[in-house]
């Protein structure tokens, strides 16, 4: 058997929280190796369209097709589909927890102080018209709060083959790959 090809190692410097709901420790360090591929599953530009709206084009809309969008003007938006590359190995780092992401990056949520309860408190009981609390990132009762973490922080593509040059692309993708 061939000798395993490794490309370099990345930490995250500071915490990575807690990935309590799959278990799965291998995508949840502070640390990860970055081995060749078995099979390359990079990506590279394809076909570039200009299109009145993003929403008409079928690459926007078809999930099973990575695609970015970025606006020219009111009535233009150019659409760049990706197609496959057996030249490159891509590793994916984010904070979801979908299979495809190579390296799951997390924080814990963060503690309400007794001072920010009583900020809370003081929101819920002056709003006499059911309107939302006013700071919801310190509302424990609804779970939310602001990450730091994008959906995807960064996708690194490696070439497979010497001198294994690594390029990182780092963006935020939305629910369906698509760059916003």
């Amino acid at each position: 058997m061939a000798e395993q090809v490794f490309y370099g190692e990345l930490a995250i410097l500071g915490l990575n929280g807690a990935l309590a709901e799959s278990g799965n420790t291998a995508r949840h360090t502070s640390k990860i190796s970055l081995f060749k591929r078995r099979e390359a599953n990079g990506v590279r530009p394809g076909p570039v369209n200009k299109v009145p709206k993003a929403r008409n084009s079928v690459a926007v809309t078809n999930r099973n097709t990575p695609a970015i969008s970025f606006t020219l003007s009111r009535n233009v938006t150019v659409v760049v589909e990706y197609v496959p590359d057996p030249k490159v190995d891509m590793f994916q780092i984010g904070r979801s927890t979908d299979n495809h992401i190579d390296f799951v990056v997390s924080e814990p949520k963060p503690s309400v102080s007794q001072n920010d309860q009583q900020h809370v408190n003081h929101n819920i009981n002056n709003n006499n018209n059911n309107k939302q609390c006013k700071d919801n990132s310190k509302d424990p009762s609804r779970g939310n709060y602001e990450s730091a973490v994008s959906r995807f922080a960064c996708r690194i593509h490696i070439d497979r083959d010497p001198p294994y040059t690594a390029r990182l692309y780092a963006a935020g993708f939305d629910a369906s790959n698509n760059i916003f």
